[in-house]
């Protein structure tokens, strides 16, 4: 998703900010193996960032000229 945001259609984007309510949900996600070992941060990062460049349009554009 960070992908398409960055380099996708700009329909993409305005899609993905229309559902970024199910992207949030994954700020708090939480997973620990069997051996105890937390998982989940890689994810919860990923998602904290793309929420945010989701609901910053400057930050949003930027990322999009540089990945051009």
């Amino acid at each position: 998703m960070d992908y398409l945001v960055k380099n996708g259609a700009p329909r993409v984007v305005q899609d993905i900010k229309d559902d970024v309510y199910k992207i949030r949900q994954f700020q708090d996600f939480k997973f620990k193996e069997s051996t105890g070992v937390e998982q989940g941060t890689e994810l919860r990062d990923k998602a904290k960032g793309l929420v945010e460049l989701v609901n910053e349009p400057g930050k949003l554009q930027y990322e999009r000229e540089f990945a051009k």
